[in-house]
Formats: C-alpha cells, structure tokens, sequence
C-alpha cells in the first residue's frame, strides 16, 4: 500500500510539473462585439475547455432573461483560451441586446457575464410610385409612398410637383401628411 501511495503521488507531482492539467468545467470570458450594423453583429467570447471537448454558444435577447440561443459552436479540447464567435442577423434597428456566453463539457457548464450591444440606426428611405406608370399626359394619376427607418414616424411629408415644360420652380401640391408605417397621398396630376 506504500508504494502505492508513491506511485500516486510520483504521478501528482509529474502531473504538476509537466503542466498538464486536471479536467474541469470550461472558463469562459464574454467578449465585445464586432461588425455591428442596424440588424446584425458578431458576438465574441473566449472559452478554455480545461482539457475536455467542450461547446459554447450564445444567449441573446432584449433582456437579461434572453430568450434565445445560438447554435453550438466547438471550442476543441485544449487547455487555452481559444476564440469563439457566432453571427446574428434579422436584429432591430436602435434597439439593445443583452448576450452572454455558455461553454459546457462533461464536468459541467459555465455561463459568462452579461455584456450589452445596441444595434445602429436604419437611415430614412422613402420610395415614391405612381400609378398608372408611365403616367399619361393630362390624366388622374394616384402618388403613393412609405418612409422608412428609425424615427420615420410622425415625420411630415410633403409632395410637390413641377409643371410642364418644367422651367419653374417646385409647388407644394395638396397638404403635408404624417408618416406612420406607410403614407399614401393622391393627386390629379395634369
């Protein structure tokens, strides 16, 4: 039973010495973001799989109850911190995100600290149409339009037209709407 309890313990300090570590549960660090846009960002950690094959991945949402995940991505089976990204895309615009990582093995899962992104503003867009198209000379002609972006709301739109042959200057036809979803304004164009 001595030299059992040499051996073993001959074994413990090769062990120390070499550096070779005992498996446990992964560490993980949750990192900043990159590539942010006004729908999509890159969520970044860091993940030490203590010698065991591990699996990260990311929970997200508006919230730090989340509510959703990212699929797994695979963090090896090292004894160092190695990187571990994931996309998301379909996010709203302006909007603040809250996302941590969590890396598991088989001596169990750890969960990183909450970190926060916001995503960026949507530019205002505005696409006019006209129907019937092409528009026919001296004929009823119905303008319809939807503002877009954050902040469109409530802006005021105003439609103005130049008459032929088109040397002066633009006049305000009809009243300035107020933009919500979609702003729909006709006019009898001549």
């Amino acid at each position: 039973m001595r030299k059992l309890l040499t051996v073993v313990a001959g074994l413990i300090a090769t062990l120390a010495l070499t550096g070779t570590a005992w498996a446990a549960a992964p560490t993980v660090n949750t990192g900043a973001t990159s590539q942010l846009t006004s729908t999509s960002v890159t969520l970044n950690a860091t993940v030490n799989p203590q010698g065991l094959s591990t699996q990260a991945y990311f929970q997200y949402g508006k919230t730090k109850a989340y509510g959703s995940q990212t699929g797994p991505v695979n963090a090896g089976a090292g004894v160092k911190g190695v990187p571990v990204q994931a996309a998301l895309v379909g996010l709203t615009p302006n909007t603040t995100y809250h996302y941590r990582v969590v890396a598991t093995n088989t001596m169990g899962a750890t969960v990183g600290g909450d970190r926060s992104f916001t995503t960026a503003k949507q530019p205002l867009g505005f696409t006019l149409a006209a129907t019937p198209n092409p528009v026919l000379f001296n004929g009823t002609t119905t303008i319809t339009g939807q503002l877009t972006g954050t902040g469109s709301a409530g802006k005021g739109i105003q439609l103005q037209s130049r008459a032929f042959p088109y040397t002066g200057p633009f006049a305000n036809v009809g009243n300035a709407q107020v933009a919500d979803a979609t702003l729909q304004a006709s006019n009898g164009a001549g």
